[in-house]
């Protein structure tokens, strides 16, 4: 190798390296301070589902409950929203790891291990969820007991697997649980509803707010007691997580807030 080629190599190494150092950086400034990043743009991203309670495009009036909450946060900062749509719970946890969004807000269950991963904003109300099944189902499920040797259809979600888990060890019974990658509660509903599949879970608030659009399920009987939810951000995104809560914290006690949650 001549004198000049070597040269040329070295040089092109060079540049390779400063290349990878100054990707290396910005990440890094990115992850260090996301809540700078978000204002200096001008611009949030958010996660959740396709849903009537996440975000629903193609309902003007009503386009989903944290839709609405989290654009009056960006609102009040004077930023602007981008929606990452992301269907199934364990899915958009892992993406809020990597930072494909800013928060994920939606109704998250704050399981131990959400809690422990991920800094929770917590809402106002509880969840509790509840059995999926037709009204005119043979057998109709009355009591939990009786989902022993059943099929059961839950959502990408550890909250939902871990309460059927302490059910089953509650009650000394067995159930098939079943999921898939990416299942959203809507999901569940919408193959209950057709028959594909017999019983299911959901959140009883999500149940009630899709009773028009699925009138012929039964999502009376409630499976375990009212958990705390919320959205999450990425463990290091401090100032973000703090600049939520306090928003949340103030908005909560207003009537724009009474009125949007009447409203779904």
């Amino acid at each position: 190798m001549g004198r000049q080629q070597r040269k040329r190599v070295i040089i092109a190494a060079v540049l390779a390296a400063v290349t990878l150092l100054l990707l290396c950086v910005d990440w890094h400034e990115m992850a260090r301070d996301a809540y700078a990043q978000i204002h200096h743009k001008k611009r949030l991203v958010w996660m959740t589902d396709e849903s009537p309670w996440g975000f629903d495009a193609q309902r003007r009036d009503s386009m989903g409950f944290h839709y609405e909450l989290i654009k009056a946060y960006a609102d009040s900062m004077g930023l602007e929203l981008e929606v990452n749509i992301v269907n199934g719970r364990k899915e958009q946890l892992q993406a809020l790891q990597k930072r494909k969004a800013h928060v994920l807000a939606t109704d998250v269950v704050l399981t131990e291990s959400v809690q422990s991963q991920f800094s929770p904003c917590q809402l106002p109300h509880s969840v509790k969820m509840c059995l999926l099944q037709s009204r005119v189902n043979e057998p109709f499920i009355v009591e939990l007991a009786q989902l022993d040797g059943k099929r059961l259809l839950v959502p990408s979600d550890e909250a939902f697997y871990l309460r059927i888990q302490h059910l089953m060890e509650e009650l000394e019974i067995d159930v098939e649980v079943v999921t898939q990658s990416g299942l959203t509660e809507e999901e569940v509903l919408e193959k209950v509803s057709r028959g594909e599949e017999r019983y299911g879970l959901c959140l009883s608030r999500h149940a009630k707010l899709c009773e028009r659009f699925y009138p012929e399920l039964d999502y009376s009987l409630i499976v375990g007691f009212d958990q705390p939810c919320g959205w999450a951000v990425n463990k290091h995104d401090e100032a973000l997580h703090q600049s939520l809560r306090r928003f949340l914290e103030r908005y909560v006690e207003t009537p724009e807030y009474r009125a949007l949650y009447r409203k779904y």
